[in-house]
């Protein structure tokens, strides 16, 4: 019987530093410069990656994994998959908790620059469209 085990046929990790954007349609950006570690690993053809960093709001995590993106920030963790299917987040902050959906609209890396941007919407329990981020992440 045959057996399909991934392979890995590379990995590499690295410290880096990395400039973060942020910007949503009310006019809010956010720019930071921060230290950290990319993590890059190809199984079977397939690429992840994972940025780890710190940054004023505390510790980060971004997974790109099969199409679908995972933004850990502190304990809160956001999936935005590209299946045009939105996805039920729970964002707690403090004492406050918010409920939401994200959909993912776009996301690209261009290995020349090395950056990774992702554009995402979020909606209320109402279909409601709350807000669109657009996020990217340059390494250099």
């Amino acid at each position: 019987m045959m057996n399909s085990l991934k392979t890995v046929k590379m990995m590499s990790i690295s410290n880096k530093k990395f400039i973060i954007k942020h910007q949503d349609i009310y006019g809010e950006k956010k720019f930071e410069i921060v230290s950290g570690k990319l993590l890059v690993t190809e199984k079977d053809d397939i690429e992840e990656r994972k940025y780890i960093y710190r940054d004023k709001s505390g510790n980060c995590e971004i997974l790109l994994q099969n199409q679908i993106i995972t933004i850990t920030k502190n304990e809160n963790i956001l999936k935005i998959s590209f299946d045009k299917k939105k996805n039920f987040c729970l964002y707690k902050i403090e004492n406050y908790e918010f409920e939401f959906f994200i959909l993912g609209k776009e996301y690209t890396y261009d290995e020349i620059l090395k950056i990774f941007a992702v554009n995402y919407e979020i909606f209320d329990k109402n279909n409601l469209k709350l807000n669109e981020i657009n996020f990217s992440i340059k390494e250099f």
